[in-house]
C-alpha cells in the first residue's frame, strides 16, 4: 500500500488530484504556519517530513526473504 501513494501522487499533476489529497495538504500546511513559520518554511517543513516519512515506510515495509533457498513462497517471509 505504501509504494502506491509514494509514487502515485508524485506522478499525477496537482489539478488532478482527488479532493480530499489538497484539503489534507491545507490543513497540515496551516498548522505550521499558524505556529509562527513563515510560507516558504511550512512548505519547506512539510516536504522534508513527507519525504522522510515515505522513504521510512518504503525501507521498512521493503519485501523480506527469510529463507532465499525455500522453493515454495508460500513459506517464505
Amino acid at each position: 500500500m505504501v509504494p502506491l501513494p509514494a509514487t502515485r501522487l508524485l506522478a499525477t499533476p496537482p489539478a488532478r488530484r482527488p479532493l480530499p489529497v489538497p484539503r489534507t495538504d491545507e490543513r497540515v500546511l496551516a498548522l505550521p504556519h499558524a505556529g509562527g513559520f513563515s510560507e516558504s518554511d511550512t512548505v519547506l517543513v512539510h516536504r522534508r517530513f513527507t519525504a522522510w516519512l515515505l522513504g521510512y515506510l518504503l525501507v521498512e515495509l521493503r519485501a523480506m526473504d527469510g529463507d532465499p533457498g525455500e522453493p515454495d513462497p508460500a513459506f517464505r517471509d
